[in-house]
């Protein structure tokens, strides 16, 4: 017995299996960027992008390490990061900080609600002087980071 499927119910049938396996494919993310950083202190500004919540992909930033700036004499092991949204003629809104620990892990400020520009700040660093194990939280660091990576 042979059975005969006819156009419509075809196209049909096409169509369903075309959708499951497009429902089967993972959300990617919106867009991603990569950079360094050289010298860069606190209030350093990354550049401006756009997030417009196509997808569910976080804001992340991920340093894959950190070297003091030119003529440091400490190690940096953190760096804190403030996110930003562009809010036209009033101030910026703040997102809030992650800590990058400067060792290619993903510091992330979790998924956007709003559509909007952003950017990230430098701020304070977490430095070790002379390399002497003593760490603090210090304002007035400088970073060099040899590649940096921006997803959202």
């Amino acid at each position: 017995m042979t059975l005969r499927i006819g156009r419509k119910a075809t196209a049909a049938l096409t169509a369903s299996v075309l959708l499951w396996g497009l429902a089967a494919v993972p959300a990617m993310a919106e867009d991603a960027w990569v950079s360094s950083l050289t010298n860069a202190g606190k209030g350093f500004s990354s550049r401006w992008w756009t997030d417009t919540r196509s997808d569910t992909s976080s804001t992340r930033v991920r340093f894959s390490s950190c070297e003091g700036g030119s003529n440091s004499n400490y190690l940096v092991k953190k760096v804190r990061l403030t996110l930003w949204r562009d809010n036209g003629i009033f101030p910026d809104f703040n997102h809030g900080d992650v800590t990058s620990l400067c060792d290619n892990e993903l510091a992330s400020w979790g998924r956007m609600e709003y559509k909007g520009s952003y950017q990230w700040t430098v701020g304070n660093m977490y430095v070790d002087y002379l390399g002497a194990g003593d760490y603090a939280w210090i304002p007035g660091g400088r970073v060099t980071v040899p590649r940096v990576s921006t997803g959202y």
